[in-house]
């Protein structure tokens, strides 16, 4: 169970390369409220479950698009 749960934690160069991002996207991502981890003062990981809720949370639908219930 404990290795299932640590294949979804991943370090900065691995978000970007799973979103396909540079550095500066990620951290203006960051900003914008992305979801981390800290450990110590500089070190982030990423709970990948929780970036793609966030990134779900972020979509925007094109000008004219319709919401139906």
């Amino acid at each position: 169970m404990v290795t299932e749960l640590k294949k979804h934690f991943l370090g900065k160069e691995q978000l970007i390369d799973l979103l396909g991002v540079d550095e500066n996207s990620l951290d203006r991502l960051i900003e914008r409220g992305l979801p981390y981890i800290k450990l110590g003062k500089t070190v982030r990981i990423f709970f990948e479950p929780s970036v793609v809720e966030w990134l779900k949370g972020q979509e925007t639908q094109k000008k004219g698009d319709r919401i139906t219930d």
